[in-house]
């Protein structure tokens, strides 16, 4: 399951599997038992967003 979840992340955002295990890995800022909490621009610079918005910026899709 997590190999579904890295694939994911890595296919829709800048971030490489490397850099993606080592924040999984880290203790540095862990969430529960494994993970990395990213908050705005460490999002960005980490590749996994393009950008920080707000609602205005976000768009919904209702079908």
């Amino acid at each position: 399951m997590q190999e579904r979840v890295d694939d994911f992340v890595i296919k829709h955002s800048k971030i490489s599997r490397a850099r993606l295990k080592e924040l999984i890995l880290s203790t540095d800022n862990i969430a529960v038992e494994m993970g990395t909490v990213l908050v705005g621009q460490e999002a960005v610079r980490e590749g996994l967003i393009d950008r920080v918005g707000n609602l205005n910026d976000a768009k919904y899709i209702i079908s």
